[in-house]
């Protein structure tokens, strides 16, 4: 009886390590399969990451391209700025100086007017005396 209960017990010992090691291997096979899928999510995060990457790497790059362009356009509209600023400073001299030429302008003419005047009154007495004689 005594033989028979250790039997008994290494039987039942054995079918329990049976089960153990099936259910351990079932346990292994699932944590392989999800080992499986992990990877195969990792390596599907990290092409997703790589081509947010480049996106970003790609719209950065135009980004630099566009602040370039907006700085030489900025620094355009300055420079252009100043021109014109310099420019409506001078109006009111140029103005004075076109004010002065007119003046100028129109002395010329009444002496011209005189001369011509002149001239005329002077051609006038010579022919007058030439018919005299």
């Amino acid at each position: 009886s005594l033989q028979n209960e250790r039997l008994a017990r290494r039987e039942l010992e054995q079918k329990l390590q049976n089960q153990n090691a099936d259910h351990l291997a079932q346990e292994n096979h699932a944590l392989r399969a999800q080992i499986t899928k992990n990877q195969s999510q990792s390596e599907t995060i990290k092409r997703y990451m790589l081509s947010k990457e480049e996106e970003f790497q790609s719209s950065e790059q135009a980004r630099k391209e566009l602040q370039e362009k907006y700085d030489v356009l900025e620094l355009s509209i300055k420079e252009k700025t100043a021109k014109m600023r310099d420019i409506a400073n001078l109006l009111p001299q140029k103005h004075q100086e076109i004010s002065e030429l007119n003046e100028k302008l129109n002395d010329l003419q009444q002496k011209y007017k005189k001369l011509q005047e002149e001239t005329v009154n002077d051609n006038t007495k010579e022919i007058l005396q030439k018919e005299q004689r």
